[in-house]
């Protein structure tokens, strides 16, 4: 019985962290390069993407990125630091806010 309770709180466990990690480097990447081009250049990308630890809070989770911006056919070249907020939305991830910018 005692096995079979710690077996049972061992996969709660996992799945619940599993849920509480927030989006995935790549789904962060993507949700990302969505918001840098709605509010920029359409032909922006993004390039050394970093994700960081995410923080889940209310609206979905605070995760500090680190990239650099291209856009303007290379005329724009710039570091992008911040934290933003992610959060799923249908499946898949969005920015839906700027917490801070470095």
């Amino acid at each position: 019985m005692t096995m079979k309770r710690f077996a049972t709180a061992t996969v709660l466990a996992i799945a619940l962290t599993a849920c509480s990690s927030g989006p995935s480097q790549n789904k962060a990447e993507d949700a990302m390069l969505a918001y840098v081009k709605d509010n920029g250049s359409e032909d922006a990308r993004l390039m050394e993407f970093e994700l960081g630890k995410c923080t889940k809070v209310d609206s979905g989770y605070n995760c500090p990125v680190r990239s650099r911006v291209l856009a303007m056919g290379g005329k724009f070249d710039q570091q992008f630091n911040g934290v933003f907020t992610f959060a799923d939305v249908g499946g898949s991830y969005k920015v839906i806010a700027r917490v801070s910018m470095d």
